[in-house]
């Protein structure tokens, strides 16, 4: 990968490598042996999160919000969600972490399904829905005839 280095770098789909800050193409080359040169992957500039919130949504709503990491107030993540949900299409349950970096605002850490994110502090009765609803069987298309 050609690029600016340091990145942090993770990949679209989860689990091929360990998404972290690469300090060069020689280090992530090593992270990677064996992957495709093609693999997708998301890359963003290394920042610091002076808090860190965890949001669950269900039909554009934020069910429940809650920080994990660091001091900030949940009620500042769930308005940037709540944003974020009017903003762009967004499966029908979520989870959404957002973190708070001093100087410049909230941003979206990444997007989890509901079905496996844990709680980090959420009111479980406040998300159930939400993940009961991510946890429900996909109805296969009917066959063509």
């Amino acid at each position: 990968m050609s690029g600016t280095f340091p990145s942090f770098i993770k990949p679209a789909t989860p689990k091929q490598f360990r998404g972290a800050v690469y300090e060069s193409s020689d280090a992530l080359a090593a992270e990677c042996l064996g992957l495709q040169p093609d693999t997708a992957v998301f890359v963003s500039e290394p920042v610091t999160f002076a808090a860190e919130a965890r949001t669950f949504v269900m039909d554009g709503l934020v069910l429940d919000a809650a920080v994990y990491e660091g001091e900030s107030e949940a009620v500042g993540a769930e308005k940037f969600v709540e944003a974020l949900t009017r903003s762009m299409p967004l499966p029908r349950t979520v989870v959404v972490d957002v973190g708070f970096i001093d100087g410049r605002g909230r941003a979206v850490i990444e997007f989890n399904a509901a079905w496996g994110a844990g709680l980090n502090g959420c009111d479980p009765d406040k998300v159930l829905a939400a993940i009961a609803v991510a946890s429900e069987p996909i109805s296969e298309p009917p066959a063509k005839n």
